[in-house]
């Protein structure tokens, strides 16, 4: 199959593995938020992310992308210790127009057990998102950290940026 084949978001998501993805923190310009994210659950359902004083770990990934799946264990620990406090939320997006019936098979294909949302309203693109995986940490529809680049230490590095955020409700620190 040639280039012009490929349906367009897909190539751009493929272009953008090929030379935007890292293993190494880099900072993002900051993107324009215009009000709550919404994602796309398993049921086809469109979830805002939008409760108040709810601290949101976005963040945004694509299978094949090597940094992304090295971390999902780390990022799936963070969920298993602050998620139950009921203030933090990580939500976990997979790029690409993926449809809600493959969501499943996406998170299996990833060896995750954390919930993958889809992104329906095409915020990979709305935010300029340049590589994956690229987290955005929000609270009350405030952007607090904007971060690409991943890989090992996911755990330790956005602990002390959550533990941080949570303590301090308007700020966050960068990681």
């Amino acid at each position: 199959m040639g280039i012009d084949m490929i349906e367009p978001r897909r190539l751009i998501l493929v272009l953008a593995l090929l030379v935007g993805t890292s293993g190494a923190w880099a900072a993002d310009p900051p993107p324009g938020l215009t009000g709550p994210l919404h994602v796309g659950d398993v049921a086809g359902n469109t979830i805002t992310l939008d409760e108040p004083g709810v601290l949101y770990l976005v963040d945004f990934w694509a299978l094949g992308c090597k940094p992304c799946i090295v971390e999902m264990p780390e990022l799936e620990r963070l969920a298993k210790e602050y998620e139950p406090k009921g203030r933090f939320r990580l939500v976990s997006v997979i790029a690409g127009g993926w449809e809600a019936k493959d969501l499943p098979m996406v998170a299996k294909q990833a060896g995750t057990a954390l919930r993958v949302y889809s992104d329906p309203d095409d915020l990979f693109h709305q935010l300029k998102i340049s590589s994956f995986p690229t987290k955005l940490l929000i609270r009350d529809g405030k952007l607090l950290v904007r971060k690409r680049g991943g890989g090992p230490g996911a755990y330790e590095t956005w602990k002390k940026v959550i533990v941080d955020a949570l303590r301090e409700p308007s700020g966050a620190r960068t990681p």
